[in-house]
């Protein structure tokens, strides 16, 4: 879209953003406008305290509506996949092998660490998201040890990895260990305590919990004077020699392969086990700035093209939480590095107010990042998104996420899409059309449909590249759906596809064209006929007519099939029961793959219950 039209259609652009908007086209940047991606990822993530004290309430019956509420609005809002966090700071939202339960599930304050709130979180949560058709990622805060000035209370089950190893706490470079405060204290990585601990964590989530993905947070050190513990010190000493301070630039890269072997270790054991849980980490925005004081190869010592380079994660949410100026060149230089990995644009909706163009502001970047052909996005929090009347996830679901979409299939994963489904039949009662069709066998990998696509258009051909005819996406392999929303005077072509765990969509099935039913006369037709299609001969496409004879509440088993002069099966227009009366379909010469067919003579055949009847017509490119 042109910059003038965009300016036009955004009602609430400031003249701030209109300058930086000017300002990035003239350096090259364009802004994809088309309001509609697919497949796309759209994430948010979901903070602990959004559903717990948010709600202002200890009840668990109020976390779990909080959670429910949660879920409707993405649906609302088009999104497919919720980042949910279940570890905070050495806790769990979760029934954990290794973590006392979190405080904010039972109490008000640190006291009620470790109570069983009586209920699972992850798992109600879960079960909710998949319920919707939702992908539900366990967000863990991967080295954050404890959060506040006073410690983890002692005494309970098990208890807190901060009072039972003190000594796995970053330190400073004169040895002194992080102090409490009100932000986060950290373990460090360079531990390998510390790395097991973590990784054994997290592999209980995978190995016990139906997650389709795990996603790390706080995956770094936290500045760059950490850590100089003893336990690192020492490990850095016994493979060179020397100490951090003798050669600092040595010291810094072994922090970053400390965070990447972790990384990359747990990887290839979660892809041993469940290969189709995916794995990805929020990172800091800028990647190797070291001017500015905040990035993630200088001051946090993370890699993270590193990772995706050597295949280790499959998607980085670079946290891009600055303003448009700076928010464009930096998403444009993730995708440029992403090495073929999926890159989630971190969109910071909590920062909307500081933003000068408020919420257009936030509509920009999610323009800026398909523009930069970012696989997804992954907005902070849901909680900026959810004022009483959840407006900001409205605007989205009838705006920049206006059309459905499927999460964005990984081909290092899975690269096997599944067969078509066969079989499609639409049928009308009530005013509805109501498509059925049979689940296709299994495709050369052995996957089974997980779920499936109805596309849908008034025009020539259905077109699976085209966002605006996925009307519909089932949960899980339900293999009928009812199109409330079709206009009953208006002819649809129709064609349904089907998923698999993976997301890779199959090639569509058999188009199937509905007919449209004409204006009845006081009487309805005497015998069922079929005349003769108009024009004819025809080039592009032609009308043909049909009438139904029958009782008034009667419904007729109707089909209305294209052959050529062999005899064999070119198009099927009309499958399904139909009402006595009369209609019109239209084909416009193609075939069942939605190919154009050849000029010649073409068949016609009307079967309308026990009638059958067929005509001849000639198509002349």
């Amino acid at each position: 879209m042109r910059l003038a039209q965009y300016i036009m259609s955004s009602r609430r652009i400031s003249k701030s953003l209109l300058l930086t908007i000017m300002a990035l086209v003239i350096l090259g940047f364009t802004l994809d406008t088309s309001w509609a991606a697919n497949p796309e990822g759209r994430a948010v993530w979901v903070t602990r305290w959004e559903y717990t004290s948010a709600t202002g309430s200890l009840l668990s019956s109020s976390h779990k509506a909080r959670i429910r509420r949660i879920m409707d609005r993405a649906v609302a809002g088009h999104f497919n996949v919720i980042v949910l966090q279940v570890r905070g700071q050495g806790d769990a939202f979760y029934n954990s092998n290794y973590e006392p339960w979190a405080f904010e599930l039972t109490s008000t304050s640190p006291s009620g660490l470790g109570q069983d709130p009586g209920w699972d979180p992850l798992q109600y949560a879960i079960d909710q998201a998949h319920q919707r058709g939702l992908e539900l990622h366990a967000w863990l805060n991967t080295f954050n040890a404890w959060r506040g000035t006073t410690p983890p209370p002692t005494g309970i089950q098990p208890e807190h990895m901060y009072n039972v190893h003190p000594e796995w706490l970053c330190a400073d470079w004169n040895g002194t260990p992080m102090p409490l405060n009100s932000d986060y204290v950290s373990f460090s990585p360079g531990n390998p305590e510390v790395i097991q601990h973590v990784h054994d964590v997290a592999m209980d989530v995978v190995q016990r919990y139906d997650v389709d993905g795990i996603h790390f947070d706080y995956i770094r050190y936290p500045r760059d004077v950490y850590s100089r513990d003893f336990a690192t010190d020492s490990l850095f000493f016994e493979a060179y020699g020397i100490y951090p301070d003798e050669n600092t630039e040595l010291w810094k890269d072994w922090q970053r392969d400390r965070i990447t072997t972790f990384l990359q270790n747990f990887y290839w054991e979660v892809i041993s086990v469940k290969p189709m849980v995916k794995i990805s980490a929020a990172v800091i925005g800028r990647y190797n700035y070291p001017s500015s004081g905040w990035d993630c190869y200088n001051t946090v010592y993370q890699d993270a093209r590193l990772w995706a380079s050597r295949g280790i994660v499959d998607y980085l949410a670079p946290m891009i939480y600055w303003s448009l100026s700076e928010f464009a060149p930096l998403i444009h230089e993730w995708t440029h590095y992403s090495y073929g990995r999926h890159v989630y644009a971190g969109i910071p909706a909590y920062k909307m107010d500081e933003f000068m163009g408020g919420w257009s502001e936030i509509e920009a970047e999610i323009d800026t990042a398909r523009a930069a052909n970012a696989q997804g996005v992954l907005i902070f929090r849901s909680g900026s998104l959810d004022p009483s009347s959840g407006y900001y996830w409205t605007e989205l679901g009838t705006d920049r996420f206006r059309t459905l979409a499927t999460v964005p299939p990984m081909w290092w994963k899975d690269n096997v899409p599944p067969n078509s489904p066969d079989n499609l039949a639409v049928n009308k009662a009530g005013g509805q059309y109501q498509l059925s069709w049979e689940s296709p066998p299994p495709a050369s990998d052995g996957d089974e449909a997980s779920y499936y696509g109805v596309y849908r258009t008034t025009g020539l051909a259905i077109d699976v590249d085209d966002p605006d005819q996925l009307i519909h996406l089932s949960v899980g392999p339900s293999t009928g759906f009812t199109d409330t929303s079709a206009d009953s005077g208006t002819a649809y072509r129709y064609a349904v596809v089907a998923y698999d765990d993976g997301d890779n969509e199959s090639a569509p099935s058999q188009e199937v064209t509905t007919a449209v039913e004409l204006v009845q006369e006081n009487t309805l037709p005497r015998t069922s006929t079929l005349l003769q299609n108009y024009p004819n001969p025809f080039n592009a496409s032609t009308i043909i007519s049909f009438q139904l004879a029958g009782h008034e509440k009667a419904l007729v088993s109707t089909t209305v099939k294209i052959y050529n002069v062999l005899g064999q099966e070119v198009a099927i227009l009309v499958d399904g029961t139909l009402k006595p009366g009369q209609y019109q379909t239209l084909w416009d010469g193609r075939n069942l793959r939605g190919d154009e067919v050849a000029s010649g003579v073409y068949f016609y055949r009307l079967q309308a219950g026990n009638h059958h009847q067929t005509r001849r017509m000639m198509l002349i490119r």
